[in-house]
């Protein structure tokens, strides 16, 4: 995006929140399932969060409460401080929430992954 777009919102207008998602297929051996939960459990700690605000994708930032943008690298500082713009926070705070997929569509989509993708990976 140029530095000097602007930003606007929409009549109605919503947040779709993207994210992250972590999950291990079936039939992961469990050695491998005892490594992958370790790094799962280090990818949620506050320094490995910070650098989940890269280049501004994830603003207003990491789900992991504290985790604040003066954690993050200083690239990612910089990127937000150069394009991003003073109402992006009240336009987050103001503007309602809605997940891209219901409960139960997430839920399947998850289960689809599991049983049609995640089976058919043999680990290594």
């Amino acid at each position: 995006m140029p530095k000097e777009a602007e930003v606007f919102v929409l009549a109605n207008t919503h947040w779709i929140p993207d994210t992250q998602f972590m999950c291990i297929p079936k039939d992961v051996p469990a050695d491998k399932v005892t490594a992958l939960l370790a790094l799962m459990s280090y990818m949620l700690k506050p320094e490995a969060q910070a650098a989940t605000y890269d280049k501004g994708y994830f603003y207003p930032g990491p789900a992991v409460k504290g985790v604040t943008l003066a954690m993050a690298p200083q690239e990612s500082r910089d990127v937000l401080a150069e394009y991003g713009r003073p109402n992006y926070d009240d336009l987050i705070q103001s503007l309602p929430t809605r997940p891209p997929l219901t409960p139960e569509r997430l839920v399947a989509a998850f289960r689809r992954w599991d049983q049609e993708i995640g089976v058919g990976h043999t680990p290594k």
